[in-house]
């Protein structure tokens, strides 16, 4: 067989088994470092050191995947330096044994992208509703193409996120969401035709806009921080099991309407992946507080409640490993004195800890 033929069944081989992948084993969180306050700080003020440490405790909670968020803004400040940065945040990724879910656009929740005052500002879209028209295409291709295409045999990469909660935007007017879904069709079929081989979703904000996007992504994925998660996830398995599509839920669970402990047991009796939002205690809007809506760990390792990690891997007990209850007194790992979150005292019964290996 000739080279040229060898590797056409290579790429078949990889498209084949990424469209087949069983993504009910995926366990995941949404990732940003502790040191960012959105997704352009993610990127202006990249912190391999602190990237390492955070995806080590990934790693210790028996997760397998991280979704992460990329801002085009801060790509084309320097693209060079960006990719680089793509690629060493993959690399870590490798290290401690996790997939990425990159999220390419997003549109929450309508402010846009600032470069100069970026430290101060919450989360910002990407690219934002004033560059959705098609006169803007052309420069939001090439991205793709070095983003998407650089790294479409990338085994790293579990799929494409193409767009976050497309119509959770302060642009609600009804010309504005026809922009969003103009947009958001035509890349991710550009995203199909720039990488064949990785799935394609779209976290949208509510199962009933899945149709939206049904014919265009591999992967079906919702959101719910609702008290009808059950419910939904039926529904949307059915839609899945229609039409031969998985499914997955790549953000979910919040304090206190929507307690860890309500939501693990329904992944795992629903059996499907997941990604919650989200793993740190750090400097986003979700996580801040004596009781933050969101988030996990705080930089230093410790957990903001221990009975809070027993309920995550409920579900993986019985598909992949048992895992050993929290015990007072442990960490994830030892404190480098870089912490970014507001921590609650030690002495209060907010701060707890969880054991260094499971």
């Amino acid at each position: 067989m000739c080279a040229t033929a060898v590797a056409a069944v290579m790429v078949m081989a990889t498209a084949s088994l990424a469209v087949a992948e069983d993504f009910s084993g995926m366990r995941g969180a949404n990732y940003v470092p502790s040191y960012a306050r959105n997704d352009v700080q993610i990127w202006m003020d990249y912190d391999p050191d602190v990237i390492d440490r955070e995806l080590g405790y990934a790693a210790r909670l028996k997760l397998n995947t991280v979704r992460v968020f990329l801002q085009v803004a801060v790509y084309e400040r320097d693209p060079k330096l960006f990719l680089e940065r793509f690629e060493n945040f993959l690399g870590l990724c490798d290290k401690h044994h996790l997939r990425m879910m990159p999220v390419v656009f997003d549109s929450c929740f309508g402010a846009f992208p600032d470069l100069v005052n970026y430290r101060d500002k919450n989360w910002m879209a990407n690219p934002g509703q004033n560059r959705l028209g098609q006169e803007h295409w052309p420069k939001l291709e090439q991205y793709v193409r070095d983003v998407v295409g650089g790294h479409k045999d990338d085994r790293r990469i579990v799929m494409w996120d193409v767009m976050n909660e497309p119509t959770c935007t302060s642009f609600k007017k009804p010309q504005d969401k026809e922009l969003i879904w103009t947009f958001l069709r035509h890349f991710l079929d550009y995203v199909k035709q720039i990488d064949p081989n990785h799935p394609r979703t779209v976290g949208v904000e509510h199962s009933n806009l899945i149709p939206q996007v049904l014919d265009r992504v591999e992967v079906l994925c919702t959101h719910n921080y609702r008290k009808d998660l059950q419910e939904d996830l039926r529904a949307v398995k059915e839609l899945g099991r229609k039409h031969g599509k998985p499914v997955i839920i790549n953000e979910v669970a919040g304090r206190p309407q929507q307690p860890y402990s309500y939501v693990m047991p329904i992944l795992a009796e629903e059996k499907v992946g997941w990604c919650f939002w989200e793993l740190m205690i750090g400097r986003t809007q979700f996580t801040q507080g004596a009781t933050p809506y969101q988030g996990v760990i705080y930089p230093d390792g410790t957990c903001f409640d221990a009975a809070e990690v027993p309920a995550r891997p409920v579900w993986i007990q019985s598909r992949w490993r048992p895992m050993l209850a929290c015990h007072s007194g442990c960490a994830l790992g030892a404190s480098s004195g870089r912490g970014h979150g507001t921590k609650p005292d030690p002495g209060s019964s907010a701060s707890t800890t969880i054991p260094a290996m499971w």
